[in-house]
């Protein structure tokens, strides 16, 4: 086990110093981000194309490979699969919107205080059957008995996971950025109709969703945790000194190896049931 954890992060040196920037980032120009997004979109569609000759040789065999056949579509439905968006909580014990088919989530997971401090906002990567997605918490409406939580689960499609190089920190960092688009999935999630996510995803695809990477010696452990984990874990507020930004995190994942980033999930805030609901491999509970 221990072997293929320090394969995984190959390349990847630890430091005393958690906050040591790699050189060889900068920003991408406007047109060069158009162009990244032409390259993506051409592989995507190829990849895709691909996929599904490899499903009708499958079914033309003699003996049709059953469990390959399997592989195949859940391969081709990740790729192809709609952009989409649930939100639910922060005024009352109720779904505000979903857009597009969601997997069961417990409602007492969403509706669940559980890990949320102030109105600090918790964040994080599920991934639930084929849809992967980013998750954003907050406990809204303190006042009011102290306060209900709100969940949004958002799975921006797989072009824009691609452009953000599978660094669903970087992805947050973006919404969050933008008050407009924050307002929507953090205030006003009802007005979302599917034409104005599909507005929210072009305003993604053309944003610097790269960020320059930094080695962070405590996410850094978080991340080994993630990549190893076969069943959800939680870890303890001991395990980090700080709370950790969006920002911060994005720019820590993008320093570890790209199949590191496609393959984790995670959560910053919560507890063992959020991890096994959302499909977040390890939670960090700031209560335990």
């Amino acid at each position: 086990m221990m072997s293929d954890r320090k394969n995984s992060f190959e390349g990847i040196e630890s430091a005393a110093n958690p906050d040591i920037k790699i050189s060889g980032w900068r920003p991408r120009t406007p047109a060069e981000i158009e162009r990244d997004i032409g390259k993506a979109d051409a592989n995507l569609q190829l990849e895709t194309e691909e996929l599904k000759r490899r499903e009708q040789t499958l079914l033309a065999s003699g003996v049709p490979d059953q469990t390959a056949i399997k592989e195949v579509r859940e391969s081709i439905e990740r790729l192809t699969r709609p952009p989409g968006l649930m939100a639910s909580g922060g005024t009352s014990f109720t779904e505000r919107m979903r857009i597009a088919r969601w997997p069961s989530v417990p409602e007492e997971t969403l509706w669940d205080t559980y890990g949320l401090t102030g109105s600090e906002i918790s964040f994080g990567v599920g991934e639930l059957e084929t849809r992967k997605f980013v998750i954003l918490r907050q406990r809204q409406n303190i006042a009011n008995r102290g306060g209900y939580a709100y969940t949004v689960l958002f799975d921006p499609g797989e072009l824009v996971w691609r452009l953000a190089q599978w660094n669903g920190a970087a992805i947050i960092k973006t919404i969050l950025q933008n008050a407009e688009v924050k307002d929507k999935f953090l205030v006003n999630p009802q007005q979302l109709a599917p034409s104005d996510l599909g507005v929210i995803i072009e305003h993604l695809k053309h944003q610097e969703l790269t960020v320059p990477p930094k080695i962070n010696t405590q996410l850094r452990t978080l991340f080994e945790e993630a990549s190893q984990a076969t069943k959800v874990r939680t870890i303890g507020k001991a395990s980090m000194e700080n709370r950790p930004s969006p920002e911060d995190f994005a720019e820590a994942l993008a320093a570890v190896p790209e199949e590191v980033r496609k393959k984790i999930t995670w959560l910053l805030g919560g507890g063992l049931a959020h991890g096994i609901s959302f499909g977040s491999k390890v939670v960090w509970d700031p209560d335990e």
